[in-house]
């Protein structure tokens, strides 16, 4: 006969078996609109669906989360255009690159992209892609700071062709992700290049206008044409 003797009952297995039985029948399921607050009173693994968006988010007993399966975390894709003066011929590394007479920074429209009020809330940007009307030169190569404030604080004054010097205030309650490596491009022709960064995962909360702004850094010597486009594409879903 073989006799069974089970693990004593403080091992790992069992106390976090006894945890899950002590919160689990707690747990609720919410449903309300995207723009109601989701009550943090709640056990952990509680779900709250919104009914105008058909998200679901789970809680963490901290946070909610958005449940990220392919049918509830649509793939979103928003974009701006700057168009540069003429009067600068050579950019070096460091400087940034502003629409033409430009004093501030440029905004991309997450909410006008989704549709959505999403003013505060939090997504995750998954891929990056800088599209110029530049074919005939050696396309963009350096990075994008992205902040969640138009008009960040700086050390230096905004303007095209300038050193990015933004205030060390700014940089910690408003930048809220880099895109560095933005030097992957292809080139079609003489009339246009895209430079790319995919593969990524940057998590950063919107203006309570739903907007982002971002400055483009150069790591590099960079030969613009004179009026060119610069096309900022963001792929990214919702967090929360």
């Amino acid at each position: 006969m073989v006799v069974i003797t089970p693990n004593p009952k403080n091992s790992n297995i069992d106390v976090f078996l006894d945890n899950i039985c002590q919160y689990m029948p707690d747990t609720k399921k919410l449903a309300g609109l995207s723009s109601a607050t989701k009550p943090t009173t709640v056990s952990a693994g509680s779900t709250f669906y919104e009914t105008d968006t058909k998200n679901r988010y789970i809680f963490d007993g901290v946070s909610w989360y958005l449940e990220q399966t392919l049918t509830t975390v649509p793939a979103y894709s928003a974009k701006t255009t700057i168009t540069r003066g003429s009067t600068v011929t050579t950019y070096s590394a460091g400087q940034i690159i502003l629409g033409n007479g430009a004093s501030s920074l440029p905004s991309i429209d997450i909410s006008a992209a989704t549709g959505l009020n999403l003013a505060n809330r939090k997504i995750a940007i998954t891929g990056a892609f800088l599209v110029s009307n530049n074919g005939a030169n050696t396309p963009f190569n350096g990075y994008v700071d992205i902040f969640n404030v138009n008009n960040p604080a700086v050390d230096t004054a905004l303007a095209d062709y300038s050193v990015f010097n933004p205030n060390v205030n700014t940089l910690g309650t408003n930048f809220v992700a880099t895109l560095d490596g933005m030097n992957t491009s292809r080139k079609y022709g003489t009339t246009s290049n895209i430079t790319m960064q995919t593969e990524v995962l940057r998590k950063c909360q919107l203006d309570s206008n739903g907007k982002l702004y971002f400055a483009l850094i150069n790591s590099s010597a960079y030969t613009p044409i004179n009026g060119e486009t610069l096309t900022l594409i963001l792929k990214f879903y919702l967090l929360n």
